[in-house]
């Protein structure tokens, strides 16, 4: 399994170097990728999850462990990212974006490798990984950020947490989605081969759009938060959901896909989010770069361990 991820996880992390190099020499235009990253996260990206989740095979026997592992592995990091910020003594909005950057996922970047590694099954075991983790982690996140960051924060989370829920396009796919699924209900046929045309230039075009986002501006001062959100993110968390996954027994297939889910970067999204909350944009930026470099090759040693 390591020598078939070797070419796939490669391929992504050049294609996110590729946005990278792009943004800062050819297409420097920052409405540009601003404009494509829109594109991608109202219309593309959802597109192509709705399509998928709504296609997919929802057995409570696959279903089911992965509903309890990843729920239950996000639970306990983002304990103990608020007591490791709280004993290290981070400043408020500091904290804020270091657990944000503990749970957060950049699903765009495992459902892209999901599909060298299994074909149509790591799609399928992608989008169900992402069902799962694309409501919990941006619920919590603006939970968390105003709860560190603002005052009023009872009146600030019912207001937030609607405005997300009824405005998040990935989370309006997933329902949409689920529900299609549940009810076997079908789009017609010209509505089916639009989305799939849709959706089959979604990946490249956000894992370009991932490169071009990341916006390196590292400080010494940041070095502890940075330890801390790497040392949740790409280790202690991949290591509760590989652990929890091999001790129920299951299949090779759906811990591929565990091990490459959890041990994913923080989503870019979340630099934004710290952005209009309060919280500490800049080291959220840092967290953001330094976990995308350094989650592709820990992938490997997670896959290591699985197979």
């Amino acid at each position: 399994m390591v020598s078939v991820a070797f070419p796939t996880i490669l391929s992504v992390l050049l294609m996110i170097l590729l946005g990278f190099i792009l943004s800062r020499t050819l297409l420097e235009n920052e409405a540009f990728w601003s404009g494509v990253s829109r594109l991608c996260y109202w219309i593309l990206f959802p597109v192509l999850l709705f399509d998928i989740i709504s296609e997919t095979s929802l057995s409570g026997g696959v279903v089911l462990p992965i509903i309890l592992i990843l729920t239950s592995a996000l639970l306990v990091i983002i304990l103990l990212s608020i007591l490791a910020c709280y004993l290290s003594g981070f400043e408020r909005s500091s904290a804020s974006s270091v657990i944000q950057g503990s749970f957060r996922h950049n699903g765009f970047i495992g459902f892209a490798i999901a599909p060298g590694l299994l074909g149509t099954i790591g799609t399928e075991l992608a989008a169900i990984c992402i069902a799962i983790l694309v409501p919990i982690t941006n619920i919590a996140a603006v939970i968390i950020m105003i709860v560190y960051n603002r005052q009023d924060a009872n009146t600030k989370i019912s207001r937030f947490l609607l405005k997300e829920i009824t405005r998040n396009p990935l989370i309006i796919a997933v329902v949409l989605g689920l529900l299609f699924n549940y009810f076997e209900m079908a789009l017609p046929t010209f509505a089916t081969l639009t989305f799939e045309l849709l959706g089959d230039g979604a990946l490249s075009l956000l894992l370009l759009c991932v490169g071009a986002g990341l916006v390196p501006s590292f400080s010494a001062a940041r070095i502890a938060p940075l330890f801390v959100a790497i040392l949740m993110k790409l280790i202690i968390f991949p290591a509760m959901v590989v652990t929890a996954g091999i001790w129920a027994g299951l299949p090779a297939d759906i811990m591929i896909i565990l091990a490459i889910f959890a041990a994913m970067p923080c989503a870019v999204s979340a630099f934004p989010l710290a952005k209009q909350l309060g919280g500490n944009a800049p080291l959220m930026a840092d967290i953001i770069v330094l976990q995308t470099v350094f989650s592709l090759p820990l992938s490997f040693l997670w896959l290591f361990v699985v197979s």
